[in-house]
């Protein structure tokens, strides 16, 4: 339970610190999101990705079944994302229009709301196979979590 209320509130603690650096460092934000983009890739990558292709023993057309399911889940949250994003810039460029924003503000805050869930869900499962992947997810979440606070401001 000790465990569960630290890694609860170094999650918290990652995405108040990743709200501060954004406040601080104004036109640079591009490299720090880089940066924690750069920890969370590297630890799928190098990590997590390895391991779960040696416990797979199932294909799907000669394809494992983590890449097919890797790949459907990338998809999916890629095509929901761009789906509701909205341009941001160049303004000028569009004919007269205005944007209704309170549905799509609930469906940002309930859509954080899920997200916050899923980043507990895999510390928590993550913690029943074992300390080593428990710090490896850990670690991504906590730097997943900075560039969530660093994205909120």
């Amino acid at each position: 339970m000790a465990i569960a209320l630290l890694l609860g509130a170094s999650a918290a603690a990652a995405t108040l610190i990743g709200g501060l650096v954004a406040i601080r460092v104004q036109d640079r934000k591009h490299l720090v999101l880089g940066a924690a983009g750069g920890v969370i890739l590297g630890v799928v990558a190098f990590d997590l990705l390895p391991e779960a292709f040696e416990g797979n023993t199932q294909e799907l057309f000669g394809i494992p079944w983590v890449m097919v399911l890797f790949l459907a889940g990338f998809m999916t949250i890629h095509v929901v994302e761009k789906s509701l994003e909205m341009h941001s810039a160049n303004e000028e460029h569009y004919a007269r229009h205005s944007h209704s924003l309170k549905p799509l503000g609930l469906l940002a805050g309930g859509a954080l709301v899920a997200h916050s869930f899923m980043d507990g869900l895999s510390l928590g499962v993550s913690l029943t196979a074992g300390a080593g992947l428990a710090l490896t997810v850990g670690i991504a979440v906590l730097a997943h979590d900075f560039a969530d606070g660093f994205n909120t401001f």
